[in-house]
């Protein structure tokens, strides 16, 4: 009897028995085998070199779907799976080892280091990828089990001899026979739930586990067909791109759909706000009609000479006047607003006597301090030269600044001046209310 279990041949294509050998169970190569040199290897090499050019470039698409949206990492997954099963094909026996003939000087046992680990580190990458996509199916502890076990023989391969390597294959085998099982259930269970693309991928795991039985039986001389499973991985992850596929259209036809509604949403909110727009228009302009009634009358019998009003009347009289005027520049905001907003506000600019319109402001907004102890000072001086401005623009101004003063100052002063800047003048509004804190401004 000759112990072969650790042997090899060199470039010539003689025994060694002080190497190591590439376990392969149940076949004795010999020299011929290995030759590179006969054309049906370059044969042998076709099919290998069209799957393994399928897996690589498989892999790129998904490193790119991965870069246009790294949010969701299951492309990554799913490509450096691919990436896996191609290098796996690359330096395993059924491809005709079409790594030695790249790389010549590479020895057996690495052939054998780099296939194998790319095999066992495959799972791991898988229970990532479907945990990503059907977590609530998954098994918290039966996806931990299977990720450490990958992880576990992948290390493994890197500090073992290769002897020990080759007694845990078969063993790696069974656990990802139960893989096989567990990603059936899992499967299963998602399409009885209705979960987005579980058929496809479902099919593709049949026809992967099929292939692998099928390796199975015709390692153990069960059967006499040939070796499949690597063709039915490439199958698998083409499934698993269609489905991922699947899920990127179906959430690309969510966004199509949440952008349609919110287009017309977007069309019905500005329908709302137009009539908005018109319902303050038409109430500003039935305000006004009113409003300068109230005004012209009081200011119709405080000027009528034949009417002997008394103080407290007069006065009466002018606090109504006044508050109709407030209540009018009210509501010209309100019609500015609506100018602004559709962008029709037109200046009427012509010369402005800025002490009397400062003046005008400051006996109006006087009725609003109430029982301050806050005086109201206009110290535009008489001596200014008129500017050019809308009048009626620069009195709302100051009527919203000058409010804005009383309301937030409980004693001391308002004061309106101004100051002459080259050929424009600054108007000013200061009070001696707290202010406003920094970190508001």
């Amino acid at each position: 009897l000759l112990d072969l279990s650790a042997w090899s041949f060199d470039e010539q294509g003689t025994l060694r028995l002080d190497g190591e050998w590439q376990y392969y169970p149940n076949h004795l190569f010999s020299p011929k085998d290995f030759n590179n040199t006969q054309p049906r290897q370059y044969f042998r090499w076709v099919p290998a070199v069209v799957l393994i050019t399928g897996l690589v470039l498989m892999a790129g698409y998904h490193f790119i779907l991965f870069l246009l949206r790294n949010r969701d990492p299951s492309p990554l997954y799913l490509g450096f799976y691919c990436l896996c099963w191609a290098v796996n094909n690359l330096f395993s026996s059924p491809s005709g080892w079409l790594a030695k003939a790249i790389w010549p000087d590479l020895s057996w046992p690495v052939l054998f280091q780099v296939g194998i680990s790319a095999y066992f580190i495959s799972v791991p990458l898988l229970v990532l990828f479907l945990g990503r996509l059907y977590s609530e199916e998954c098994s918290r502890h039966l996806n931990r089990f299977f990720l450490l076990s990958g992880i576990s023989f992948f290390l493994s391969v890197f500090v073992l001899p290769i002897k020990t390597i080759v007694e845990m294959v078969p063993v790696f085998h069974g656990i990802s026979a139960l893989f096989g099982f567990y990603l059936i259930y899992l499967l299963v269970h998602a399409v009885y739930r209705q979960r987005q693309a579980a058929k496809v991928i479902l099919s593709g795991l049949v026809i992967l586990v099929l292939s692998g039985f099928n390796d199975i039986l015709h390692d153990l001389d069960f059967i006499n067909t040939t070796y499949l499973f690597h063709l039915g991985v490439f199958v698998f992850i083409f499934f698993q791109s269609l489905a991922l596929s699947m899920r990127f259209s179906s959430a690309f036809e969510i966004v199509e759909n949440l952008s349609t509604e919110l287009m017309q949403k977007n069309l019905e909110l500005a329908r709302i706000s137009r009539l908005k727009d018109e319902f303050l228009t038409n109430t500003a302009h039935e305000l006004r009609t009113p409003l300068n009634g109230i005004i012209g009358i009081n200011e119709s019998l405080m000027s009528d000479s034949s009417n002997v009003l008394n103080t407290i009347t007069r006065n009466s009289l002018s606090l109504t006047c006044n508050s109709a005027r407030r209540l009018a520049n009210l509501v010209n905001d309100m019609l500015d607003y609506s100018r602004l907003v559709h962008s029709d506000l037109v200046l009427n600019k012509q010369p402005v006597d800025l002490n009397s319109l400062v003046s005008m402001v400051v006996e109006v907004m006087s009725q609003l301090i109430s029982h301050k102890p806050l005086r109201l000072l206009n110290s535009i001086p008489d001596s200014l030269p008129a500017v050019i401005g809308d009048a009626e623009r620069l009195q709302q101004i100051l009527y919203n600044l000058v409010g804005n003063a009383i309301r937030y100052t409980e004693q001391g002063q308002v004061e309106i001046y101004a100051r002459l800047q080259g050929d424009r003048v600054s108007v000013c509004v200061s009070d001696t209310g707290k202010g406003i804190a920094a970190d508001q401004l």
